[in-house]
């Protein structure tokens, strides 16, 4: 018996498993957690001999700041996959180009991260990763990520941005939403657990169509003739 595997493949593979393991066990943790802290609040409030407006006043904040956490970790959900997606590409392109023996690399090409894969899968290795399923969802991603990170969360007085986070809560209705944070009329974009769950499947499937029509294997055993 003979066991031969793509590192890249199991790399990619083992990082998406990581991700969705992360979010099992958050959604879990979040109702137990909050549970500990209301007990925690009213022991703390019995043993100090609070008043029942300030008690019910720390309550509230704890309530308010429970809102938050889904949203913050949604969003920091959303810069960690798309990072994991562009660096699949780029390792992708990288065993392509060794395994093919292609003439280019992949940062030899311009534009963007996922532009550059995206040229050269489809030009160099005769991959068509834009007319995959999935690769609309991989670029609402991108925009969420670009949302986040370069506009700290906040819808601002940017038509493009209003525009793209319009788009995408059609497409994706009830996942995803524009908060009221403070006094001030900040808006800030608020991601759902179950909108990171479902961009983080199409995410995988997405690879795993691409290891296929690349001819990238993980694990593959072939037994001896006897």
């Amino acid at each position: 018996m003979r066991i031969s595997f793509d590192p890249c493949v199991l790399k990619i593979k083992g990082r998406l498993s990581i991700a969705g393991s992360y979010l099992k066990t958050l959604e879990k943790s979040l109702p137990n957690t909050k549970e500990l802290a209301i007990i925690e609040l009213k022991a703390k409030a019995k043993t100090e001999f609070w008043a029942a407006e300030e008690y019910f006043e720390d309550l509230d904040n704890l309530d308010h700041d429970f809102e938050l956490i889904p949203s913050l970790a949604g969003n920091a959900f959303i810069a960690y996959l798309h990072g994991m997606v562009e660096h699949g590409l780029s390792a992708v392109c990288s065993r392509l180009y060794e395994k093919k023996k292609l003439s280019l690399k992949m940062n030899d090409l311009a534009g963007s991260p996922i532009e550059r894969a995206k040229t050269y899968l489809t030009k160099l290795a005769g991959i068509k990763v834009g007319s995959d399923p999935s690769w609309p969802v991989l670029m609402d991603l991108a925009h969420l990520r670009h949302v986040i990170l370069h506009a700290g969360g906040e819808v601002k007085d940017s038509r493009n941005i209003e525009e793209v986070i319009e788009r995408i809560q059609r497409q994706y209705p009830n996942q995803i939403s524009i908060e009221d944070r403070d006094l001030l009329g900040t808006r800030e974009v608020c991601i759902s657990l179950p909108l990171c769950e479902k961009l983080l499947s199409e995410a995988e499937i997405f690879f795993t169509r691409l290891f296929e029509a690349s001819g990238l294997k993980g694990i593959t055993v072939e037994h001896d003739d006897t």
